[in-house]
């Protein structure tokens, strides 16, 4: 059941809006099925000369209509004869309350006609709904935001080129992005091993990675491992910022790569950076590779002259003196997905 449901019931009204402002914007708007046609012209006009949004500013109390606004003065003004008397809305009854820094709560309710207009009974009754009610409206916006940023940071990992994998201090996955997939596919590591959460391939290697995420998730230390037989993929063990390790809430980040991966952006991040051309972007991705300038033009079929003008194109673009200069930028960049 909707929340503005069981305000309707439990304080005996017809109808009920519950409404959130961020500063003066109204951000989300809920009301009953019976006045859920007030929604559009209430938002698009008359939200303006609301003579009951006064309420607002009287935080935690329930208020009647008649106490913020005259009720004679009401019937002649506009708000009541081209909008109000529609819904039947004569003297509502309503409360506010904040919920975060700079986020209200405002909660309306009305009795149409013929019924008994709203008065204190009402108000009591309403009043001993309003705790709970901004408990579960607080709570309700909390994990909204939450859910918002934790959204935002699995969109970031999913981006990330190389394997990103979040756990908690006994080593069971929160989070493995599609890179991290792969690696398991491929048979480098396993995201829920025998032992339980992330292991290696090897008992000797995943006692060695458990006891790098849990020295990372509860004492905020950092650490590396050569996972495989191979030795091949690289495993880098960091805390994960924002956690809570004094509260057992720690969590490790765990990045992993394969030793012979292609160092350096990606060509489409280059070109959205840089403005370079997809041959100037191919150029810095070659010698971040290691590739003499002779190679890289042997690589692409171009003149050795051609290479040397796309490179000082690319020194002038990127705002870099020399090679060693731009091979230092090219290795401080992120890898990531375009998509």
């Amino acid at each position: 059941m909707r929340l503005v449901d069981i305000v309707r019931r439990v304080v005996d009204v017809d109808n009920a809006g519950i409404w959130l402002r961020s500063g003066t914007e109204i951000r989300e708007l809920t009301v009953s099925d019976s006045i859920a046609a007030s929604v559009g012209p209430y938002l698009a006009y008359y939200c303006q000369i609301d003579p009951w949004s006064a309420v607002a500013k009287m935080r935690d109390r329930v208020t009647l209509g008649s106490e913020i606004y005259s009720e004679d003065k009401l019937l002649k003004g506009e708000f009541y004869t081209d909008f109000a008397r529609h819904f039947e809305m004569t003297r509502p009854m309503g409360v506010s309350f904040d919920i975060a820094t700079n986020t209200t709560v405002m909660i309306s309710t009305n009795r149409g006609s013929p019924g008994r207009l709203l008065d204190d009974l009402d108000k009591a009754r309403f009043s001993d709904l309003v705790a709970h009610l901004k408990g579960a409206l607080t709570l309700r916006h909390r994990l909204g935001i939450e859910r918002s940023a934790q959204g935002a940071l699995a969109t970031a990992f999913e981006r990330l080129a190389f394997a990103a994998i979040v756990c908690t201090p006994e080593g069971e996955v929160l989070f493995a992005n599609d890179a991290a997939r792969t690696l398991e596919a491929e048979r480098a590591i396993r995201l829920n091993g025998s032992q339980g959460g992330l292991s290696a391939m090897t008992a000797e290697k995943t006692n060695g990675l458990r006891r790098l995420i849990a020295a990372a998730a509860t004492r905020g230390e950092a650490g590396s491992l050569a996972l495989g037989t191979d030795g091949l993929v690289l495993a880098l063990v960091t805390p994960l910022p924002g956690a809570r390790p004094e509260l057992n809430q720690g969590r490790a980040l765990v990045t992993l790569r394969r030793a012979d991966a292609v160092a350096g952006p990606s060509l489409e991040l280059l070109r959205q950076l840089f403005d370079l051309t997809p041959a100037q972007a191919h150029l810095c991705v070659q010698l971040a590779r290691g590739l003499t300038f002779e190679a890289a033009a042997a690589e692409r079929g171009v003149a050795l002259s051609t290479a040397r003008t796309h490179f000082s194109t690319i020194l002038r673009k990127t705002g870099t003196d020399n090679l060693r200069d731009l091979l230092r930028l090219l290795g401080s960049m992120p890898q990531i997905n375009h998509m």
